[in-house]
């Protein structure tokens, strides 16, 4: 999530929101970290971070 938000230039909470509560994020903002992204606007398990467990 870091690196999403990183490259959409948001910050991390942006990106949480742009998933749990879209309705917190501003159109434009919800597009650019949706097009920054590989996950579907109905992901899951946005916490989980696999990298970490490798």
């Amino acid at each position: 999530m870091r690196q999403v938000a990183t490259e959409a230039g948001v910050a991390v909470m942006t990106v949480t929101y742009t998933y749990t509560r879209p309705e917190r994020v501003a159109a434009a903002t919800r597009t650019r970290v949706l097009d920054r992204s590989n996950r579907p606007p109905g992901a899951t398990c946005l916490g989980a971070d696999l990298r970490r467990y490798a």
